[in-house]
């Protein structure tokens, strides 16, 4: 039972430390000078540098999605809004893999790069609530299964 509750408050405070993190940071200066630890930003192109979502499923923490991306976006939407673009994109980035984990390339889904990146488009202009995104390319994409960042696969069911 203590073991459940350890788990359930490491993964919640990992969460949302990610969440305040995303929040607070400062986007790069017009110099192209790089204020941000977790993206670089020039005009409306966004590099973003690793975003990590655990992968559960039923009762357990398989794994990690791993992927860098590059975004272009409509820089006037997030002016308008005083929209913080990199919480926005990391959190359409779990939803997006929350929801499709079945699909997704690590169980030999029919999900390809093509349509993954389609997915996380729409799924991040669904969260903004605008047509924010205008292109994205995955740059890097990996799934790593808990054995492999020696760590045991975290259950539920025990």
């Amino acid at each position: 039972m203590i073991v459940r509750f350890a788990t359930v408050a490491v993964a919640m405070t990992a969460s949302l430390g990610g969440l305040y993190g995303g929040a607070t940071m400062v986007p790069g200066d017009d110099a192209g000078a790089i204020n941000d630890k977790h993206a670089e930003q020039a005009s409306t192109t966004l590099r973003t540098d690793l975003i990590a979502t655990p992968l559960i499923l039923p009762g357990r923490i398989n794994g990690y999605i791993i992927g860098r991306y590059v975004i272009s976006y409509d820089g006037a939407i997030v002016d308008d809004r005083h929209m913080p673009l990199t919480t926005v994109i990391t959190h359409a980035a779990n939803i997006f893999f929350y929801r499709n984990a079945a699909e997704t390339f690590w169980v030999g889904g029919p999900m390809g790069v093509d349509e993954l990146a389609d997915g996380l488009k729409m799924t991040i202009n669904v969260t903004a609530g605008a047509p924010l995104v205008t292109a994205l390319s995955v740059r890097q994409l990996d799934y790593l299964q808990s054995p492999e960042i020696r760590q045991p696969v975290i259950s539920f069911d025990n």
